[in-house]
């Protein structure tokens, strides 16, 4: 007898392999994205505090109308502000993908002629 072939505990111990390995893949590949992506929302939140630097370097220099409300040596930059002053052209958390012009705030606080950044992000 010629016996050509694979038997089915044979398939299924192949088929069984693949998809531990497919398995393993996708977990890793998965948590490296989160990871970066949480990297990359970090950056943003960096250039976001250098552009709101910038921007009230400018804004004490008279070199852009900026109608900033103090109180008590604080006050609060919206992200479409700067976006409006042409830091940049959109913001979008890679985390979720939503939009940050609407909802994040950096909030300034002056203390002795330097700025002090605090981004609340709480609903972004």
């Amino acid at each position: 007898m010629n016996n050509k072939g694979f038997t089915l505990i044979e398939l299924l111990a192949v088929i069984s392999i693949i998809a531990l390995i497919l398995i393993i893949i996708i977990v890793v590949s998965g948590n490296t994205l989160s990871i970066s992506n949480e990297e990359a929302y970090k950056i943003t939140k960096k250039g976001i505090i250098k552009a709101a630097d910038k921007y009230m370097l400018e804004c004490d220099n008279g070199l852009i109308d900026c109608n900033l409300d103090w109180n008590n040596n604080k006050t609060d930059i919206r992200v479409y502000q700067l976006i409006d002053a042409g830091y940049f052209n959109e913001l979008i958390n890679p985390l979720n993908n939503k939009d940050l012009k609407d909802c994040l705030v950096i909030e300034v606080e002056k203390i002795n002629d330097n700025y002090q950044y605090n981004i609340n992000d709480n609903d972004c």
